[in-house]
């Protein structure tokens, strides 16, 4: 009996196996379907296109422009997709239905181009999980690496950057992580080399080296003292009293979401690689912009090389550059005409004898906003034609409400530029109305502006796109072309889906300043 048994046990264990892989053999032998959208003009993959079916899936490109098909229900099927993608224009059929059909074939790939509408290019993802995952899934060649996988970093909120000890030091924001949503919320932190020693960004994202803790993940960057998460702004480096290059940056004590209750400013530990405190600015004296704002250190005019500006988006505030006066912050002065007698109750300006207004550098007042600006007129305190911000939509002349972003000077066209988020975006014949997902470009010649006319620059749709950060460091040909990166998010959107991957992460895009002069 033993050598029946054995026979029928060898048996039942090859007819098992040949019935798990002949059930369902489209599961077990078919390769993934492939379909890549590119810029027409460029060839380069689009990210962040999203392609829909009849039945109502969804498929979103990565970094590379891919996305993957493996339905074994749909290959060797034609599926139509619809495509969409803010600032991008896709082919439509004779009865306007915007998309394309393909047939899914095992182990084939398609090429779909959609024509670029917006100035920006959209070049890719630069943080969070999965930038090329599609791509990966392709096996397509050289892509480059993805240090956030390994620090299990699942979003980052707004970026700075400076350059410091011959590295550029990013920071990032509110950071979830793959294990947990509540991830790191006193700021993330990493590396590069300079530009001039790593590839261009128009071919692939920094190579981040992330501070991380001997778990592997993220570090906290800023464990300042206080209750709730620590926001950064203000990055600057700065020689000490003993001529030593420190980094330092403001922070901010969060609660009930989006309040500041604590404010003060931070210095870089070299050996614990760490912020730790440096002084705190005491509460009621907001001279010193405690949101969202970066640092522009100019040396392009003589009369100001001596000072930091700090743009919240327009460079309205400065201090001395020196160790001590940015610990003071009776020292830091608002471009403003402001009255000294003003409050926020009864605010007043200050203007000559024969009723010109007075804008002039002063301490102890708060910083000029659009927003301040506006109210004035509201009050009429102010003319529309007084207002050192009063931007408007160059091409239609309507007014364009600003919320933050970055100012640089640009050596191309000899002016200081800023790229901004716009709050409250109206639909128009060709973008959708958006809360703040309109980014713009305007420039000036001056420090302290005027700014008028503006530039619409990218679209995002019904989702958010804020705190565009500039970066000059790795402009080209002297500065015509430039890039940006900023938040991209469905919050304050009032959307209920988010993005895969890409939301809560930062997107980088590339401007030619010739294609703006142009128009």
């Amino acid at each position: 009996m033993e050598r029946p048994l054995a026979h029928f046990a060898w048996s039942l264990i090859f007819c098992l196996m040949a019935g798990m892989s002949l059930a369902d053999p489209c599961q077990a032998a078919h390769a993934p379907f492939g379909i890549r959208m590119t810029d027409r003009a460029t060839g380069r993959g689009i990210p962040l296109v999203e392609l829909t079916s009849t039945t109502h899936e969804k498929w979103f490109t990565d970094s590379a422009g891919w996305v993957v098909i493996d339905q074994p229900d749909l290959m060797g099927r034609e599926l139509h997709l619809t495509i969409e993608s803010p600032g991008y224009l896709a082919p439509k059929d004779g009865f306007g239905i915007t998309g394309q059909r393909v047939k899914v074939e095992s182990g084939k790939q398609v090429t779909i181009s959609l024509e670029r509408q917006q100035l920006a290019e959209r070049l890719y993802r630069t943080t969070g999980h999965g930038i090329f995952r599609a791509a990966r899934r392709l096996e397509i060649p050289d892509l480059p690496q993805e240090p956030a996988a390994a620090a299990s970093i699942a979003g980052c909120d707004s970026v700075l950057v400076t350059r410091y000890r011959n590295q550029l030091h990013w920071f990032w924001g509110d950071t979830p992580s793959l294990e947990y949503p509540l991830g790191n919320f006193h700021m993330t932190g990493a590396t590069t080399p300079l530009p001039a020693e790593i590839p261009p960004l128009d071919q692939q994202p920094p190579f981040y080296h992330y501070f991380v803790k001997p778990d592997g993940a993220v570090k906290p960057m800023m464990p300042m003292p206080g209750d709730g998460p620590t926001w950064m702004g203000g990055l600057l480096t700065i020689r000490d009293t003993t001529s030593q290059e420190r980094m330092v940056a403001g922070y901010s004590k969060i609660k009930n979401g989006l309040e500041s209750y604590r404010w003060g400013l931070a210095v870089w530990n070299d050996t614990q690689n760490q912020f730790e405190p440096l002084c705190e600015f005491p509460a009621g004296k907001s001279f010193y912009p405690i949101s969202q704002n970066h640092v522009l250190q100019t040396t392009t005019e003589p009369g100001n090389d001596r000072y930091l500006y700090f743009c919240q988006p327009f460079p309205l505030v400065r201090v001395l550059k020196s160790w001590e006066a940015i610990q003071a912050i009776d020292r830091y002065e608002s471009y403003s005409c402001e009255a000294a007698h003003s409050t926020e109750e009864a605010p007043a300006l200050d203007r000559d004898a024969k009723g010109h207004l007075k804008y002039e550098w002063k301490r102890g007042f708060k910083p000029l906003t659009s927003a301040r600006l506006q109210q004035w007129i509201k009050l009429g305190l102010l003319k529309e034609q007084e207002s050192l911000i009063a931007l408007t939509d160059r091409s239609t002349g309507k007014p364009i409400e600003v919320h933050y972003g970055s100012t640089t000077w640009n050596p191309y066209c000899k002016q200081y530029i800023t790229i901004f988020s716009q709050l409250h975006g109206e639909k128009s014949k060709d973008r959708t109305a958006s809360m703040l997902g309109n980014v713009w470009l305007t420039a000036a010649p001056s420090l302290t502006g005027p700014w008028s006319k503006a530039t619409l620059l990218a679209t995002h749709g019904h989702y958010s796109f804020y705190n565009p950060l500039q970066h000059p460091e790795f402009s080209e040909q002297e500065g015509r072309m430039i890039y940006f990166e900023g938040t991209f998010t469905r919050s304050f959107s009032g959307l209920t889906q988010s993005v895969p991957l890409y939301e809560y992460n930062q997107l980088m895009y590339r401007v030619d300043l010739d294609r703006i002069k142009a128009e």
